[in-house]
């Protein structure tokens, strides 16, 4: 394959699941869930008339290996530059331009884990990694359902994203800020493993209520579990921070 491209398994699977994460599908109107199989992972449209009970399609497991191998090379390049990637739950919207030196050498690390770990060369970007080094930071440092800070998101800078990307970020927060004790036992449980089907199935019916009614929402258990990851560790962070400062 020619350079730029993604190889190996892992390549499969971030260009798959950053397909899903980052052009979440948004209309109108009624929608059932369809089922439509994007390998390795299954995605499915939420809307608010078929938030609950869980779909069909986000009960779809992804591919084991190809799961293991991604959070292989997440964990990896964590240790590699924790401080670049810490750095980069401080920006609002991660880009190159807005992170600079932090976002280029977490992408070293990302480059060179993917490498070790049988992945090849990275063609996404690495928003889908922050989910999965949002689950990891958190579960280091906080052994037990930390205070979340339950303010609402002040989106900024909302002309840099996609329509897609505010409403699936919009939902995760709601989901956090109304079902955090749901969350976190979710982000506690193994990939893939029947606890975290009974997680997933635990928060479902919170569906509804933090979806727009205008908008539906295509997505996948294994994107959702990331952005939901994404979104729990910066409003703990958030609380923390606020709760040190006042003292």
């Amino acid at each position: 394959m020619k350079k730029g491209q993604c190889f190996g398994l892992l390549g499969v699977l971030a260009t798959m699941c950053m397909a899903s994460a980052q052009a979440q599908e948004v209309g109108t109107g009624t929608n059932v869930p369809d089922g439509q199989t994007t390998s390795p992972v299954q995605s499915t449209r939420l809307s608010t008339e078929s938030a609950s009970p869980e779909s069909e399609a986000l009960k779809v497991v992804p591919d084991a290996k190809l799961t293991q191998i991604f959070y292989n090379v997440s964990k990896c390049a964590l240790e590699r530059d924790r401080l670049a990637v810490e750095r980069l739950f401080a920006q609002a919207v991660i880009s190159e331009a807005k992170s600079g030196a932090a976002f280029q050498r977490a992408r070293s690390a990302l480059g060179r884990c993917l490498s070790k770990h049988g992945g090849g060369e990275m063609r996404s970007n690495i928003g889908l990694f922050m989910g999965a080094w949002a689950q990891e930071l958190y579960l280091r440092n906080y052994a037990e359902l930390p205070a979340i800070y339950q303010e609402p998101f002040e989106f900024a800078e909302e002309g840099q994203r996609s329509l897609e990307d505010l409403v699936i970020r919009k939902f995760a927060h709601c989901l956090v800020q109304k079902a955090s004790s749901n969350v976190d036992n979710l982000v506690r449980t193994s990939v893939g493993s029947s606890h975290e089907a009974k997680s997933f199935s635990a928060l479902s019916p919170y569906y509804s209520g933090c979806l727009s009614t205008e908008h539906r929402v295509a997505t996948n258990r294994f994107t959702l579990r990331l952005m939901l990851a994404d979104v729990l560790y910066r409003r703990a962070k958030i609380a923390t921070q606020m709760n040190e400062a006042s003292r």
